[in-house]
């Protein structure tokens, strides 16, 4: 969902069929954060509760064969794409507090993401995880998402 979401954020600027600042480009850049925190979380975090899926179910060795956690997900403010004077934080903090959360904080514009950048840097690591699950527990559907996607935009360096 997150890369699909991804793509047509991105088709939908180039084309002109979204419009930076529209509820519509508002709504999917909200709904494309989300995921971005979920997958985070997925990836990087300690289970926060036991009933929360982990990389490392899937995969026994993933802490110390996992792509290292990216600066921009340190310091989320260099996912923004307009300059902020909050404190770092990293991108989970930081999407519930601006996206996820009602806060006193939540006041920057939703669209000052970098959202390509974002999907790229987002795009290596679920790729790294996808070859690294057993494939007797992957679903062929993600396979063919993870090669269906892996020369799209996100592939690019970032």
């Amino acid at each position: 969902m997150f890369f699909s979401l991804a793509n047509r954020l991105r088709w939908g600027l180039i084309t002109g069929c979204l419009e930076a600042g529209t509820f519509k480009t508002a709504a999917c850049l909200e709904a494309m954060l989300v995921h971005a925190r979920i997958l985070h979380e997925f990836l990087y975090f300690p289970r926060p509760h036991r009933d929360t899926l982990h990389a490392s179910d899937y995969v026994d060795d993933w802490e110390s064969i996992r792509p290292d956690e990216p600066v921009e997900f340190k310091d989320a403010r260099k996912l923004r794409t307009e300059e902020v004077c909050d404190a770092e934080a990293n991108l989970r903090d930081y999407i519930n507090k601006e996206i996820v959360h009602l806060t006193y904080t939540r006041r920057h514009p939703v669209a000052a993401w970098d959202f390509a950048k974002l999907a790229r840097l987002m795009w290596r690591r679920v790729e790294a995880f996808a070859r690294a699950v057993p494939r007797t527990l992957v679903d062929e559907k993600l396979l063919q998402e993870v090669h269906k996607h892996q020369h799209g935009f996100w592939t690019h360096p970032a």
